[in-house]
């Protein structure tokens, strides 16, 4: 899982319905440093009831390339939940990869915590 025991990496989706926010860096380039595949998107928590789209990232900053998308429905009033979503990705060596989100309301930039798992190739 990465981040490695550290809190999930908080994105704030763009205040427009179904628009994607900036990417975040989630893991840094040159650490993870074998051939992996990113296996599965993990959303956390997310900051009120919504449909939430997640869009996995490699690449430089302000140059990612999308290589994975995945969408959740929150409908609780809590919010507490967790969804993961699988997505079985070859990612190479040393790559940087980076998140961003959107959500179904219009007007209501909310809060998505996402986090990622990997397995490293022998």
């Amino acid at each position: 899982v990465y981040p490695t025991l550290a809190a999930a990496v908080q994105e704030t989706c763009h205040a427009d319905a179904y628009t994607y926010g900036s990417y975040t860096e989630v893991v840094p380039a040159s650490t993870i440093t074998g051939d992996f595949f990113l296996e599965s998107i993990q959303i956390e928590e997310v900051s009120g009831t919504d449909a939430f789209e997640v869009s996995i990232g490699t690449g430089g900053a302000a140059s990612e390339t999308e290589v994975a998308v995945a969408r959740a429905y929150f409908g609780h009033t809590s919010n507490t939940g967790h969804r993961t979503i699988p997505v079985r990705k070859r990612i190479d060596a040393n790559t940087r990869i980076a998140v961003r989100a959107a959500n179904s309301s219009a007007a209501s930039a909310k809060i998505v915590h996402v986090s990622i798992s990997y397995r490293t190739i022998s």
